[in-house]
């Protein structure tokens, strides 16, 4: 028996994919469902490219509708700068998520574990704030 197999074979019988984003709140919701768990690659792959596309677009907007009120004597306002941003926080939304999306699935695969939808959103949100937490110099001028 191969470990694909095992992995296949841990997966619930009548398991159907969750809708996203399906967070639960197992205390608050009483009529909803009580658990939503993510057994394939290509669902938790999908679940955290989407919540870091989310986090990312949020924060990359916030930062460039702050350009674009700083620069909005520039040609259109400094739209140019949105499409910028935004262009920018896909790239980089999806080559961030797709990694960290693949490397928690074969985590969660090698411990034979159904992962709950709150991690890819908490992979998100990680990812952002160490994008915001690193983009600030570690270097401070001394004058």
């Amino acid at each position: 028996m191969s470990s694909l197999e095992v992995v296949v074979n841990n997966v619930p019988v009548g398991y159907t994919v969750p809708r996203f984003p399906s967070l639960y709140f197992p205390e608050i919701s009483e009529n909803a469902f009580n658990y939503s768990y993510l057994y394939y690659t290509r669902d938790i792959w999908r679940f955290t490219v989407l919540w870091t596309l989310i986090f990312y677009g949020v924060f990359h907007v916030g930062a460039a509708g702050w350009a674009m009120l700083m620069h909005r004597k520039l040609y259109l306002g400094g739209l140019w700068i949105l499409v910028l941003y935004a262009l920018l926080a896909g790239v980089q939304a999806i080559i961030s998520g797709t990694i960290v999306g693949f490397v928690i699935s074969a985590i969660y695969h090698a411990g034979l574990l159904g992962m709950s939808t709150w991690i890819p959103f908490v992979w998100g949100l990680i990812q952002v704030l160490f994008l915001v937490v690193t983009s600030y110099s570690s270097v401070s001028n001394v004058a």
